[in-house]
């Protein structure tokens, strides 16, 4: 079984009500998911390996068992490519959640990209910061 991690602390996110803001803090780069995708990054990144997040899309969504187990692997790609998880040892035990009893009709998950503020996210004195922390205090 594969785990994955968020790569911290390169990358942070937060969930706001119903949305997920991704941000990779090296890169400038900010991202949002669409439900589809949700599901997927709370599954991954709150321990669960990449095939009981594929069991929980098949129990959660109704479709073709062969396009959501494609269109899985293919996010689950896009992730990794992006630097947002990376690959850990065993996942933390978390308690499993019950699929709903009505299935909802699967939506391909996808991952936004904005660049438009990369500039003044790079810009940010914050990314010069060492272990020290910032500004640093005169001797």
């Amino acid at each position: 079984m594969q785990y994955f991690k968020i790569n911290s602390p390169q990358v942070i996110h937060q969930n706001i009500e119903n949305e997920v803001m991704i941000i990779h803090l090296d890169k400038g780069v900010y991202y949002n998911l669409n439900q589809t995708g949700i599901l997927i990054w709370n599954s991954l990144t709150s321990g669960d390996s990449s095939e009981d997040t594929l069991q929980k899309m098949l129990g959660e969504y109704e479709g073709n068992s062969a396009e959501i187990q494609s269109c899985f692997a293919e996010f689950h790609k896009e992730l990794l490519e992006e630097g947002l998880i990376v690959p850990c040892e065993k996942g933390q035990e978390i308690a499993k959640t019950q699929p709903s009893p009505l299935k909802q009709p699967f939506l391909k998950p996808v991952l936004n990209k904005y660049t438009d503020m990369q500039e003044l996210l790079l810009l940010d004195p914050i990314h010069e910061v060492d272990n020290g922390g910032w500004p640093e205090k005169k001797e």
